[in-house]
Parts: C-alpha cells; sequence; structure tokens
C-alpha cells in the first residue's frame, strides 16, 4: 500500500488524472516515482495481498491491504480471506482509461437497446456493481524475417484445355508482430475475452505496482505454449494475406499451406501483461450473468438473458398484425396448413436441439482452451478428449440435420406456391404424407440428440420439450396418412401443432437464458474495490 507523504493517507490510482491520488487530501503522485524498485532487475516479484471467496473459492491479488465484503464474480456478500503472499511482475500494464462512471454511461447506453432483458440487469444497484480488475495476458512477437520460397500457379483455358503453371516465389519477407494478446487467466473465458479485445497495446507501459493501486488483479496460470498455435495460425493468415496482396504476387494462385509450410512458428518472444477489464455479475438460480468492460477502449460485453413475460408480449404484438396481412392476401388448404406446422414443429425441434449442444460446449468449456488447460494440469484426466471427440460427432450431425431441414424448407415453399401444379401431379394428400413423413423423421433426430447431449450437463438441464413437436408431426402424418373428409381434423392436428411448438419456443426461451449465463463458479476469481473509480 502506498502512503500520501503529507497526511499518510491512502494512495488510490486515479484514472482522470492518471496519477496516485490520495483518498484525503487529494495531493497526486507520479506512478513511478512512488516505485522504488521499478529499475531493480532482481525484484522479479512483489508483496501482495491474496483474497479468497468464501462462496466461490476464488483467488486473486492486490497490493493494498484493505478488502472487500463484495464478491463481484459470484454476485454475493461474500467474506473474502486474505493472506500474505508473492506474485511474480508482469512486464507490462495498461491503466485503466475509463472510469467507472464511464463504465456505468457505456453499459446503460447499451442496455437501452436490449428490450427483452431482464429489468434487475437495468436495475442502479446492480449497475453500480461493476468493479474494475487487471487480468493476465500473454503477449506474443512474431517475426517473418526471412527469404521467402513458396508455391504459385497461373492458369488459362485455351480450347477445351485448362493450362497451369507452376512456379517457384522467393523474395525476402520483413513483417513483424508485436503484442498478439491472449488471456493468461484459466478462469477468464475465452469467449469474454476474444469480445471485449482489441487492447491497444501501442499503449503498454512498464509495470509497476503503483497502478494497481485500488484495484484486483487476477493471476496467470494458463502456461504461454496453451496459445502459440492460435499465435502461429494468426500470424500466418495475415502474412499470407500480405504476400497475396501484394503487387507482384497477385497475378499468382499461393496455397495458404504452402506459405504455412515455409513460415512455421516464429514466435519470437512472450511477455506477461495486465489489461484493464470493469466486471458487473448478477446470480440468479445457481448462475451468473456477467457484463465486462474494455478499461482502456470501453468495448462493452454482456450475457443478456431474455424475460419471458416481455417476450411473450412482444412475440404477440409482432405475431399478430403478420397474422392479419397473411390471413388477407394468402389462401391456404387444410392440407398444406398441416404440412406447414408440422414443418415449423420440426424446425423448432432443431432449434432446440442446438440449443442444448451449445450449453453442453459452454459448461463443458470447450470453446475455453484456457480453462481446459488448467483442468489438464490439475485433474490430468484424458476422459476431457474423449467429451470433446464426441460432442465434435454430435454437432457434425446436427449440421447434417439442420441442412436437410433448410432443404426440406425450401422445397416445401416452393410446393406450397405451386400447389395448383404439384396437386394436379401427385395430388394434395400425397404430398402432405411425404411432407409430414419427413419432418417426423428430424424431429426424432432433435429429440434424439437433445437427450443424448443433456446426459453430459447436470440434472436440473434436460432436453425433452421437444418431445411435444415430435408427438405433433406424428400427428400430423397420421391424419395425412389417414386422409379425412371433415377438414376440422387438419385444423386440429394443426393447432396441436401450433400449441406444441408454442411449448417448446417457452423451454427453448429457458434454455437460452441457460446459456446466456455461467454456472457458478465459472469465474473462480472475486474482488473489486468499492472505492475505485
Amino acid at each position: 500500500m502506498y502512503q500520501c507523504s503529507n497526511c499518510n493517507g491512502n494512495l488510490v490510482f486515479d484514472i482522470a488524472s492518471q496519477n496516485l491520488q490520495c483518498a484525503y487530501c487529494s495531493t497526486q503522485y507520479d506512478p513511478y516515482e512512488m516505485d522504488q524498485t521499478i529499475h531493480a532487475n532482481e525484484m522479479d516479484t512483489m508483496d501482495v495481498t491474496v483474497y479468497t471467496c468464501s462462496q466461490c473459492g476464488g483467488e486473486l491479488y492486490t497490493t493494498d491491504t484493505s478488502m472487500t465484503s463484495f464478491c463481484s464474480f459470484c454476485g454475493t456478500e461474500a467474506l473474502l480471506y486474505s493472506r500474505a503472499s508473492k506474485e511474480q511482475k508482469p512486464e507490462y500494464i495498461i491503466p485503466f482509461k475509463k472510469t467507472k462512471e464511464d463504465c456505468k454511461q457505456l453499459y446503460k447506453k447499451m442496455m437501452r437497446m436490449a428490450i427483452f432483458a431482464p429489468k434487475e440487469l437495468k436495475d442502479e444497484k446492480c449497475i453500480d456493481s461493476f468493479r474494475g480488475i487487471y487480468m493476465p495476458y500473454w503477449m506474443y512477437d512474431v517475426n517473418h524475417e526471412k527469404p521467402m520460397d513458396v508455391a504459385g500457379e497461373t492458369s488459362h483455358r485455351s480450347g477445351d484445355y485448362i493450362y497451369t503453371s507452376h512456379y517457384r516465389l522467393t523474395a525476402d519477407l520483413d513483417v513483424h508482430y508485436n503484442g498478439i494478446s491472449y488471456d493468461g487467466s484459466s478462469s477468464f473465458s475465452d469467449n469474454i475475452s476474444e469480445k471485449i479485445a482489441p487492447f491497444q497495446v501501442a499503449h503498454l507501459k512498464p509495470f509497476t505496482p503503483a497502478y494497481m493501486s485500488g484495484f484486483y488483479a487476477d493471476t496467470a496460470d494458463v502456461d504461454e505454449s496453451v496459445y502459440c498455435e492460435d499465435v502461429t495460425r494468426f500470424a500466418n493468415d495475415k502474412t499470407g494475406e500480405f504476400i497475396r496482396k501484394h503487387p507482384d504476387c497477385k497475378k499468382y494462385e499461393i496455397s495458404q499451406e504452402s506459405i504455412d509450410m515455409d513460415l512455421g512458428n516464429a514466435i519470437e518472444r512472450t511477455h506477461r501483461a495486465m489489461f484493464p477489464v470493469w466486471f458487473m455479475s448478477y446470480q440468479k438460480d445457481g448462475r451468473v450473468t456477467y457484463a465486462t468492460v474494455n478499461g482502456q477502449t470501453g468495448k462493452v460485453v454482456a450475457d443478456l438473458p431474455v424475460d419471458l413475460g416481455k417476450y411473450l408480449i412482444g412475440t404477440f404484438a409482432l405475431a399478430l398484425p403478420i397474422f392479419i396481412l397473411l390471413n388477407m392476401f394468402l389462401t391456404v388448404t387444410p392440407g398444406v396448413l398441416l404440412s406447414v406446422v408440422s414443418g415449423i414443429a420440426a424446425f423448432v425441434s432443431v432449434l432446440y436441439a442446438i440449443e442444448i449442444g451449445k450449453i453442453v460446449k459452454r459448461d463443458n468449456y470447450e470453446d475455453d482452451k484456457g480453462k481446459q488447460s488448467k483442468i489438464k494440469q490439475d485433474m490430468n484426466v484424458e476422459q476431457k478428449k474423449v467429451k470433446g471427440a464426441t460432442m465434435s460427432k454430435e454437432v457434425k450431425t446436427v449440421l447434417i440435420v439442420v441442412g436437410a431441414t433448410i432443404l426440406i424448407s425450401f422445397v416445401s415453399q416452393f410446393l406450397i406456391i405451386s400447389e395448383v401444379l404439384v396437386a394436379e401431379i401427385f395430388g394434395v394428400s400425397s404430398l402432405s404424407v411425404i411432407v409430414c413423413g419427413v419432418t417426423l423423421i428430424i424431429s426424432i433426430a432433435a429429440l434424439v440428440f437433445s437427450n443424448i447431449s443433456a446426459k453430459k450437463l447436470n440434472a436440473t438441464i434436460k432436453g425433452r420439450s421437444s418431445v411435444f413437436c415430435m408427438i405433433a408431426t406424428l400427428i400430423a402424418l397420421l391424419i395425412a396418412i389417414l386422409n379425412p373428409v371433415h377438414d376440422a381434423f387438419y385444423y386440429i392436428g394443426a393447432m396441436a401443432g401450433l400449441a406444441a411448438v408454442f411449448a417448446t419456443l417457452l423451454d427453448l426461451i429457458k434454455k437460452y437464458n441457460v446459456l446466456a449465463t455461467r454456472r457458478l463458479p465459472q469465474f473462480d476469481y472475486t474482488g473489486g474495490d468499492n472505492n475505485a473509480y
């Protein structure tokens, strides 16, 4: 902790002035003048206070000896236990540029467009819970300063033949990428850190603990090797794009594979850095919603669940005029109506299955390399790889089902538009049987996938609601096969289908809300200084 030389008051980093400022007499100090060890190369560690949340068990550190009773990341009033420790110093830091008030205003501006968001997320008390935390990042420097030797080709047609000429393209490359950044915390989800990027690394400053005064920081527990493949891919793709756009290379077809083989892995150096992030959390039903603001640029990223009541009101308000317009200008026979409703039910089933698959991916950290690396380090369990491979096959299955559904949808629309022609060739009843039969198969496939995926989640997540749509498509198929004389049977079947679609959509919104939140403790750290602004 830093103290004022005038009144011995606590010094906190003031974002507006970019100086340390006394909380009592407002005297300001240069951060580097207060740190006497910044030029001492042998001092690669610093004394910190580590706080542990009693609710989620997360840890972070600060240079202050003060503490807060509010855990910013599990969203509860939690007792934080403290202990003294030493942490490795990062090399660089980007100080906070956006104040807490800036952060709140940016968040409010975004929330004005979120008309279906729960009112709790717009509550002033919730918004005031934003806390500033420095997150650890790995920065990579990549140099492509070498002779280039890649394959290129040109092609032209002459008559019935295509002539291809092959070349070896050589040149001297001098391309540098400095500060390619990836978060170094397993607690900081990759899908959030990627969205709030980029940070402007041109504004990096040499690290001094003085910048952390009044803020918390998370530790870097992800090894620098975890993102090497991503860094290499990023740099090689950018260099490949540069080569193909160069005036001397435009006329050649140059494969990225050839460029990758020539460039290889050219990571020259890695650096530790701390980047500023504002966090806000809201907890409900054992899950937590996060809003994050880039503390340098002000970019806002938030998990936004949907308020079911607002969604239903908005949906009915939109559906009513659409229904009236369609009723005025479009006449649909009972058989076609039954087929359309059956198709909608199958489509909703597929959406439901995809949503379940996304929840599985999120809750099993399959989209978070940092968390996966930490799991492997701590647990050393190969089952994670097996689960990931299984999920990949299931995702491919869903993509096939989605593709088939889209194709069927286009075909069905074409047949509906050409109803008279189809009736003359096939008969409307035959068309209904085909459409309803195919949609039943799709509904069954979606239901099976939903339940297989749901078994990999905790007991509170079920994938059974799409059974209503499967039953609805089955009823539609039976009606189409029996081909009753009275239209009432078709309308009853259509109404049953719409009821099933409505029930599945309601659960689909609930599943979306699960996807828009994160299970505790998704972020295994706590913190934030109530006095930092």
